[in-house]
């Protein structure tokens, strides 16, 4: 009996000992995907056991998404070894409306030809660009203005689609820092008196850098003579915004 405990407690440990070393060369593999380095132990041990979390969550909702009680997938991303407070430091950047000064409203737009549909999904139209990232910078409102220039740029032209540069317009406007947002009507008014770098031309750095935008024969001129802007408004109102060009 004691031979059979004894048996029972090394299997039960080497197969403890197996599923760390799994762990672990995941943990090894998710450090390389995504270039992570740590100075200490101690913070890799953190950062592990954050990951370590994460992953287990991920794994118990692909379950439910498999038995088709949840209707979406997860993964693992670059933000998986991060806390709850880190991640809503990197995501959620916005500054107060009160900020805002008075802004156009839908009416002012022009009316569509026909009324939209009940369901529009411009990625199978085209005219929207690959999912680009902003890292830690609060950035959100660059990327999220020159998508929308670049989304008229392509309607514009009937089918050219450009990658602009966000760095540039962090660098170079005066109006945005990594550490500090902004709006996108402000991209707006630095395109109607410069012009812009592609983001090949000038790639995004994750940071602050030296304005590299010297001659304005470098890069493209936006043919961008206005904008409008809109706050308060009810989901048809959104509907309608969308499905305008």
């Amino acid at each position: 009996m004691k031979t059979l405990i004894v048996l029972a407690i090394v299997s039960l440990v080497s197969c403890m000992a197996l599923e760390g070393e799994e762990l672990h060369a995941k943990w090894h593999q998710y450090k390389l995907k995504h270039g992570k380095v740590y100075e200490m132990d101690e913070e890799d041990e953190m950062r592990k056991n954050l990951w370590h979390d994460n992953f287990n969550m991920v794994e118990e909702h692909n379950k439910k998404y498999e038995a088709g009680q949840v209707t979406y997938s997860m993964a693992q991303n670059h933000f998986s070894d991060l806390s709850k407070e880190e991640r809503e430091q990197y995501l959620n950047g916005m500054m107060p409306r009160d900020s805002l000064e008075s802004s156009a409203h839908l009416e002012q737009l022009p009316a569509n030809k026909e009324p939209a549909p009940d369901s529009w999904d411009w990625r199978k139209v085209g005219g929207l660009g690959e999912v680009k990232d902003q890292g830690g910078c609060s950035s959100c409102s660059i990327f999220a203005g020159l998508a929308a220039v670049e989304f008229q740029y392509w309607n514009f032209t009937n089918g050219t689609l450009l990658s602009l540069s966000e760095q540039q317009i962090m660098d170079c406007s005066g109006q945005f820092a990594c550490g500090r947002g902004g709006w996108p009507k402000q991209i707006c008014q630095y395109l109607m008196k410069s012009t812009i770098q592609t983001r090949q031309q000038y790639p995004y750095y994750f940071r602050d850098t030296k304005c590299n935008h010297t001659n304005q024969n470098m890069g493209i001129k936006i043919p961008v003579i206005g904008y409008n802007e809109m706050w308060t408004a009810n989901e048809t109102h959104m509907k309608e915004l969308v499905y305008t060009k």
